[in-house]
């Protein structure tokens, strides 16, 4: 028996699937950014965009999924939550109406049920599957690849040998293996996306096999050359340093919370936090940043109008893009970073746009003179070393969608579903509304 759901219709003829953990029309990570991105760019060219994101309960510390169901977004467009069972005949009614599916895309695998992907691609023939790295989840259970000590671990796959003293091995051995059997069951229908070509040669370490199937699209296209803040710092003016973003520690905010403690006294620096929370920080200013779909450059904006010399973005991780990074080059803003940062080690190595430190103690005696940061940032400046005047969307991935998604899928529906889903389901949606569970 069938559950009743509401009529929806596609308004393009066209459409992609995609999958994340979380709404991106709540979201505030830089994966929440990039899906934002997709739907504009995919409706620009008449293509709808179709998002699930997963609606779950776990037990026991996560040792056991509840239940696992699927937020339904259209076009931005909210439309409740569901089973996989009835989103798959959703697609059936898709198929049946003349819809062209061009393409699948696995943006994360986080909180879902494996066992749903395959049902998923079980029923929905010859539609492309494309899975995204915004971080390292595939590799390993902790996304950053950090160890238990919050050290990072290396970049390759993990083995008892490495890992086996590490508390997130238990987790991680079994959900890993689980994540690799699917892309291997697929690996002839699946092409790879990574954010640069830095995460690229990390995950194929732990994925050889993938190398002919792994491409780089940069998220962003990089337009004209931005000439404003360069103007050189005069003695008497202070140094003001940047922080972008949630204060994560992965991203370096005990690093930062040490700077401010050990020069706040100093009256040489201005430490501003720039973030979408309502919080405040002690010794700090703070700008808020909102994105927006009408508004996705407010952070470049922002970094432009408080006129930022300097940015510290101390990853302790290897980012596989980081978005704060080219924002802070389109403000032509100085960079400090470790070596092990991931995409913003290579984009400054290869750009001269700031200094890549081997340890915490050689940024830290840095800063103890003021009068050499002022002298390295205006000699950064004297060099013209311009960043971007924009950040465009880079559309290649829709290009790519339309090259490919030239068939039209076979779907097949799904005739059996268990009724005790539907008042679950009612309460879900009701829950979900006013913000009592997480989605």
């Amino acid at each position: 028996m069938k559950i009743p759901m509401k009529k929806i219709d596609l308004k393009n003829d066209k459409y992609v699937l995609s999958i994340s953990f979380a709404n991106y029309l709540k979201g505030i990570s830089g994966m929440a950014k990039v899906l934002m991105e997709h739907q504009i760019m995919y409706n620009e060219q008449n293509i709808s965009y179709v998002n699930l994101f997963i609606v779950k309960k776990y037990l026991f510390k996560e040792r056991i999924t509840a239940f696992c169901y699927y937020g339904l977004v259209i076009d931005g467009n909210y439309q409740g939550i569901y089973t996989i069972e009835q989103i798959i005949n959703l697609l059936y009614k898709f198929n049946n109406d003349n819809k062209i599916l061009l393409d699948i895309h696995f943006h994360h695998f986080l909180y879902i049920k494996i066992k749903h992907l395959y049902k998923l691609l079980e029923h929905v023939s010859y539609a492309p599957v494309k899975v995204f790295l915004h971080d390292y989840y595939t590799i390993c259970w902790n996304y950053t690849l950090l160890d238990s000590n919050k050290e990072y671990c290396g970049p390759s796959g993990i083995s008892e040998s490495k890992c086996s003293d590490c508390a997130f091995y238990k987790r991680s051995r079994n959900r890993t293996q689980e994540i690799r059997n699917f892309l291997f069951s697929y690996i002839n229908r699946i092409t790879v996306i990574a954010p640069s070509e830095i995460v690229r040669q990390i995950w194929l370490i732990t994925y050889p096999q993938f190398k002919s199937r792994t491409i780089v699209i940069l998220h962003q296209k990089e337009i004209g050359k931005y000439t404003g803040n360069l103007s050189q710092i005069p003695p008497n003016q202070n140094i003001k340093i940047g922080f972008l973003g949630m204060p994560a520690e992965h991203k370096g905010w005990d690093v930062w919370k040490d700077i401010v403690r050990k020069y706040k006294d100093t009256d040489q620096y201005e430490f501003i936090v720039f973030n979408s929370s309502d919080d405040m920080y002690e010794n700090m200013e703070k700008v808020k940043i909102k994105y927006s779909s009408s508004n996705l450059n407010v952070m470049t904006e922002a970094l432009r109008n408080t006129g930022i010399h300097l940015v510290l973005l101390w990853a302790k991780w290897p980012e596989t893009y980081s978005y704060t990074l080219y924002e802070s080059l389109s403000a032509n803003a100085f960079i400090l970073t470790n070596r092990i940062s991931g995409n913003i080690t290579d984009q400054i190595e290869k750009r001269l746009s700031g200094i890549v430190f081997n340890n915490e103690k050689e940024l830290m005696d840095l800063l103890r003179y003021p009068d050499c940061v002022r002298k390295m940032i205006n000699n950064f400046r004297k060099s013209q070393n311009y960043g971007p005047m924009y950040l465009e969307k880079n559309n290649d991935i829709v290009h790519i969608s339309r090259l490919e998604g030239h068939r039209k899928s076979y779907v097949k529906n799904i005739i059996n579903i268990k009724l005790y889903n539907y008042p679950l389901l009612y309460v879900l949606r009701i829950l979900y509304k006013y913000n009592k569970i997480p989605g």
